[in-house]
């Protein structure tokens, strides 16, 4: 599965639209690609989807995944300390808040044990 998301983000870097960079600078664009996949995974609540559709035609819904949701976060701290996203503070803020529970709507649902479910709605947090 790994490998299926490394493979994946990969392929997307090299057809996402570039911004000019020095030449030689093919990690960083590699990089900033990587990241504007995860700025599309991105659901307004903050929450991350599993995965995205890049099929044109195809229903883009996928429940979100908490894994993903931990990983779009390293994404903003990476978007903010190299300048892509002036709002990635904001932008965590409001996941770590709503995926704590402090939306009225949203609730993330946990197992008996307090931890989340792996997979939950964008929309709502319940499994």
């Amino acid at each position: 599965m790994n490998r299926i998301l490394l493979i994946s983000t990969l392929l997307l870097s090299l057809f996402l639209p570039q911004q000019s960079y020095a030449q030689g600078d093919s990690l960083t664009t590699l990089f900033r690609n990587s990241y504007r996949v995860f700025e599309q995974q991105r659901y307004t609540l903050g929450i991350y989807r599993d995965s995205k559709q890049i099929q044109v035609g195809v229903p883009d819904f996928h429940p979100a995944s908490v894994a993903n949701v931990g990983t779009g976060l390293m994404a903003l701290c990476i978007a903010d300390s190299m300048g892509w996203d002036s709002q990635a503070e904001e932008k965590a803020l409001l996941t770590i808040k709503n995926m704590a529970g402090y939306h009225p709507t949203f609730q993330p649902d946990r197992n008996p044990s307090g931890f989340y479910r792996h997979f939950i709605s964008l929309t709502t947090g319940q499994q």
